[in-house]
């Protein structure tokens, strides 16, 4: 930094300081070129809205290099005990199911010949990566189903976690199904395949003994008052997801528990969402 003295006297100049970065919203299908500094060398870029894992997600195909640069709209993972490390499609977390199998129809039909995925290897067969991704989120639809179905009329209650630990590929994707299982449910509720029903746990059974309308934290609220907010924040959760409207999912309930008492990160949340087939 120059000392105060250096900068006595001095006249900043506009010129002095870089122009501001203007920005735009880019069009699905808008086509763009690219050039270096010297004007030469021009990339076209083409611009794919690519729904699905988000409402926002895009995609960008480089046709002269035949290349498509998915983002988390396509991932992939080596193939376990192969010694070429073959990417294989990996399971996304998806926010809109059907608009997810749609976007794949729609990159499928660009038939790129390289990948480059959000996550995971650079795919050298895109075309058929892509076909596997789509039957991947298809047998997901399926197995889910047969899992519900499998569950008729047995006793306890079929959680979407505990389907998501059965349809796991390998014990990092099992995070990450939970939430597309859960939109995969929803997509079964809208077609009336299945139903949902609440699982509302009750305060005293994790409060140790102890009375959950006495143990207050520092924000004021007692455990069975938390209990109680999580329960409507679950269930605003679960309806806007029903609704296509996103939600925050878990992260209010957890912020909302650290907020109120460090005690109350060990309570299991107080509402979940079984399901059944109808």
């Amino acid at each position: 930094m120059l000392p105060r003295s250096a900068l006595a006297g001095a006249t900043l100049r506009r010129e002095s300081f870089p122009s501001p970065i203007s920005s735009r919203q880019l069009r699905d299908g808008e086509v763009l070129k690219l050039e270096d500094d010297r004007g030469q060398n021009s990339t076209t870029l083409k611009v794919i809205a690519a729904p699905g894992h988000t409402a926002t997600s895009a995609a960008f195909y480089i046709p002269e290099e035949d290349s498509l640069f998915t983002g988390d709209a396509v991932s992939s993972s080596p193939l376990v005990n192969d010694t070429a490390l073959t990417a294989r499609p990996a399971h996304t977390a998806v926010e809109d199911v059907e608009a997810y199998s749609y976007t794949l129809s729609k990159l499928r039909n660009i038939m790129p010949k390289l990948i480059f995925p959000g996550h995971g290897e650079l795919i050298t067969n895109g075309f058929k990566h892509i076909d596997e991704a789509i039957d991947a989120i298809r047998d997901l639809d399926r197995r889910v189903l047969a899992i519900l179905l499998e569950r008729k009329g047995c006793s306890g209650e079929v959680i979407a976690k505990e389907i998501a630990k059965q349809c796991k590929a390998d014990q990092n994707e099992e995070l990450i199904l939970q939430g597309t299982v859960r939109q995969v449910l929803l997509g079964l509720e809208r077609r009336k395949l299945v139903k949902r029903k609440e699982v509302v746990k009750d305060p005293y059974a994790v409060s140790g003994g102890l009375d959950p309308t006495r143990i207050k934290g520092p924000g004021g609220l007692t455990m069975d008052q938390i209990f109680s907010k999580i329960q409507d924040s679950r269930r605003a959760d679960w309806n806007s997801a029903a609704e296509r409207k996103g939600g925050p999912q878990l992260s209010d309930a957890i912020n909302l528990r650290r907020q109120q008492h460090p005690v109350h990160l060990k309570i299991p949340c107080s509402l979940d969402v079984a399901w059944e087939t109808l």
